[in-house]
């Protein structure tokens, strides 16, 4: 496992560490990237599906059970908000401009 490659989960409210997920499937060229914003899909602390984007050329949505990749979607510059609902992912960052994509 790629400990220093990972999304790190914690329980907010204990501040307790819950567990290192490094996608199993994620390209070695984006190891050492910084993330800058992560979210559970729409919302839902219970999920297993995490989106999440940064200095990484793709957005992406991850299964955490499984720790993979599920799908990218690709930027130019780095992502700095997230947000979903239903089946759609708004994203963006130092792009001028903000996107909307079909998730399901």
């Amino acid at each position: 496992m790629q400990m220093n490659n990972s999304l790190k989960i914690w329980n907010m409210t204990t501040g307790k560490f819950i567990e290192c997920v490094s996608p199993l499937n994620r390209s070695v060229a984006v190891n050492g990237e910084f993330t800058y914003a992560t979210k559970f899909h729409d919302g839902n602390l219970s999920s297993n599906t995490v989106i999440m984007g940064g200095r990484n050329p793709k957005l992406e949505v991850l299964d955490i059970t499984e720790k993979r990749v599920l799908c990218g979607f690709p930027v130019m510059k780095s992502v700095l908000a997230i947000d979903s609902k239903d089946r759609y992912i708004a994203y963006g960052g130092l792009e001028p401009l903000l996107r909307i994509v079909n998730y399901i």
